[in-house]
């Protein structure tokens, strides 16, 4: 059968083109069903395990009458074409250098830009003293906090405890429990967290739904292993959903809850680098962004909802 999308693209019209030709002679396909993979490895089911290539690729499955094997276009078509119909801001800003939060930022931007209506702004704190401007946020449908122990103080504080006192989406994410020093109530008042430090690190912690929980970030996110030392949060505050467990040896904790006590947050307390190369931990983030953003997913030719394939 004839190979398509085997060369790299960078342009729109391109993607376009290359995307028509597929369809036109394989009727059956859609856009927006995605297995992530290394491109050096080929799709896989869950974990994207690193690589000294870090360009990820996703494969489209084509859905024939026929059931035939599915057939690879380049990531960048599909970041290409879903991008055409982003409507939806989204700021991240990173400054948790022990988790390496802006590469593991980055790889969740593209991601989203793959699999989501959304374009994402990154700032970026090299360190924690930067005096870094928050005013992208002033503008953005939602915001993912990735910092830790920022020193941030006077004007760019105060913007971002307005964003949050007005109810604004924000998904947290690991040590944003403790993301600025001179407003560690951020846990308490905005995410309904209580973080206390954490368990011993080293042990590999196994992610479970929460009991007689149903909720739309949960959508087709099974349960995967995490990396990096359990986090103490309990006990959440009354008004909070918890969404996930995590176990990690004879310790148990929630890591993913939601609180809308003026807006909708989602935070958990996953996170580390290894994470983010994990299929279901990268779900259950698009799922806290369409939550956020209010986001039903789109619909296929079919009436179904697109799905992330399996």
């Amino acid at each position: 059968m004839q190979e398509l999308g085997q060369q790299p693209v960078t342009a729109l019209d391109t993607a376009v083109e290359n995307y028509e030709r597929a369809a036109s002679v394989s009727p059956g396909f859609f856009p927006l069903y995605f297995d992530w993979g290394l491109c050096d490895e080929g799709p896989g089911r869950h974990r994207c395990r690193r690589s000294t290539a870090l360009h990820l690729s996703a494969r489209i499955w084509r859905w024939g009458p026929l059931g035939e094997t599915p057939r690879g276009v380049s990531w960048l078509n599909c970041a290409a074409l879903v991008r055409r119909v982003s409507d939806r801001r989204i700021v991240m800003i990173s400054g948790s250098f022990e988790y390496d939060s802006e590469e593991s930022l980055v790889l969740l931007r593209d991601y989203l830009r793959a699999n989501a209506p959304m374009e994402s702004e990154l700032i970026v704190f090299d360190k924690e003293t930067d005096d870094v401007s928050l005013a992208p946020i002033d503008t953005a449908d939602a915001v993912v906090l990735f910092t830790r122990r920022l020193e941030t103080q006077g004007l760019e504080l105060e913007r971002f405890q307005r964003y949050c006192t007005e109810g604004r989406p924000l998904v947290a994410l690991r040590t944003a429990s403790h993301a600025f020093q001179h407003w560690l109530h951020l846990d308490e008042l905005i995410l309904g967290g209580h973080y206390e430090g954490h368990f011993g690190s080293n042990v590999t912690t196994d992610v479970r739904h929460a009991e007689e929980v149903q909720h739309r970030i949960l959508d087709q996110v099974e349960p995967f292993a995490a990396y990096g030392a359990l986090y103490r949060n309990t006990p959440l505050a009354t008004d909070t959903t918890a969404l996930l467990l995590g176990r990690a040896g004879n310790e148990d904790e929630p890591v993913a809850w939601t609180c809308e006590r003026a807006g909708r947050v989602f935070t958990t307390s996953l996170g580390h680098q290894r994470d983010f190369w994990e299929l279901d931990f990268l779900r259950l983030l698009e799922n806290s962004l369409r939550w956020a953003c209010d986001i039903e997913r789109a619909k296929s030719r079919d009436g179904d909802s697109y799905k992330t394939a399996r």
